[in-house]
């Protein structure tokens, strides 16, 4: 199943896409993640970060390579988690908008009934719809 994604690129502004044309020829030096991006640990407060791990690394008992192999590590996985959760919340809010147009179709197809979907707003309006179409079915409105 196709889904929207964003993905980064080291020169060019993050953009969505259909997760359907990631690894195509023309997204060939895009990436998933900003972490992935040739010189992510460059950025000054990404930078400053690891710095900060590493000090941290090395009071823990750590050589400086290692500090810093962990710090980059853990910094690009916190970066990732943070991709991965924009995805999620662009994905869900295409899933509650397709859920709604769906829930729309049946009201007005089945009963002739015009739906004011601003009425029902967010991930809720999902279920205040349900419970519409059900009382609707059940001849309770």
């Amino acid at each position: 199943m196709s889904y929207k994604m964003w993905i980064y690129h080291k020169e060019e502004k993050p953009k969505v896409i259909d997760s359907d044309h990631f690894g195509k020829k023309e997204y060939k030096e895009w990436h998933d993640s900003p972490a992935k991006c040739e010189g992510f640990t460059k950025i000054p407060k990404i930078k400053k970060a690891i710095d900060d791990a590493i000090i941290t690394g090395i009071s823990h008992g750590f050589s400086k390579k290692k500090a810093k192999a962990i710090a980059v590590h853990q910094t690009g996985e916190k970066v990732q988690n943070i991709s991965d959760s924009i995805n999620d919340d662009l994905n869900n809010k295409a899933h509650i908008k397709k859920a709604k147009r769906k829930l729309e179709k049946k009201i007005k197809d089945e009963f002739s009934i015009d739906v004011d979907l601003r009425q029902y707003p967010n991930f809720k309006g999902i279920r205040e719809l349900e419970e519409y179409y059900s009382e609707l079915k059940n001849g309770n409105s």
